[in-house]
């Protein structure tokens, strides 16, 4: 890719990567996200249609957190769904066909991990549950770009 095609991806996926990296720092004992400098975001209580937009924000990313954090995805998987999200065609004007087939070859590779365990047993119920949490992944991050 040269490099318009390259900033053009960037600026694209940088938002979707920064929510996955934030929802996996997620910590599910306390119920909250660990941020930037040592910050922490602790779930609201109360009324939820009652809180601000930022709070709101936060309060999907939490229960996104707690979604993905069943997965206990490891980080050969984080990786492999950060380079998905990063190539994916809707992200680039030119090139599709290219990124398209490195897009494929990404979802295959991560398929393949995520229907292994560590000890060589299948787990057929892993792949359906992370496709199906990749949308709300992709929702929340399309609902925070619409705000700005």
């Amino acid at each position: 890719l040269n490099p318009s095609e390259q900033e053009e991806i960037v600026t694209k996926s940088w938002l979707v990567v920064k929510i996955l990296q934030i929802i996996h720092e997620f910590n599910p004992t306390e119920r909250c996200l660990m941020l930037a400098n040592d910050t922490t975001y602790i779930a609201a209580n109360g009324d939820y249609s009652a809180l601000d937009y930022t709070t709101k924000i936060f309060e999907n990313l939490i229960n996104l957190a707690a979604s993905f954090n069943h997965m206990q995805l490891d980080n050969r998987q984080l990786a492999l769904l950060s380079a998905l999200l990063i190539y994916n065609p809707e992200n680039v004007k030119e090139c599709k066909e290219k990124i398209n087939k490195v897009h494929m070859e990404l979802w295959k590779c991560l398929q393949s991990i995520s229907e292994m365990h560590d000890d060589d047993s299948i787990d057929l119920l892993h792949w359906p549950n992370l496709l199906v949490r990749i949308p709300s992944l992709l929702l929340t991050v399309s609902d925070m770009q619409g705000k700005n």
